[in-house]
């Protein structure tokens, strides 16, 4: 079995006003994954020249966001936007 995988992710923030700010930014996320099974005989041979199974995936993921971030009070903050993925 072997897996691999990689990801990005990443905001940038500017400032929107008093005590909002304007947020966007991205998720990327690559997965590749291969796996080999193969059926053995007690002697630890082979049954078959082709035996066992074979898989093989691929995944992706990729989202962006927009929002609105504002800080209510010290210990209060909200965010508000839209993400698609």
């Amino acid at each position: 079995m072997r897996d691999r995988s990689a990801s990005t992710g990443g905001k940038y923030s500017t400032p929107l006003g008093r005590a909002h700010s304007l947020a966007a930014g991205w998720d990327v996320e690559l997965g590749h994954r291969e796996e080999t099974k193969t059926s053995l005989d007690k002697d630890g041979v082979p049954q078959f020249a082709d035996s066992g199974d074979n898989l093989t995936a691929d995944t992706r993921r990729v989202a962006v966001f927009v929002q609105d971030e504002w800080d209510i009070s010290a210990q209060w903050s909200g965010y508000a936007g839209v993400r698609w993925e």
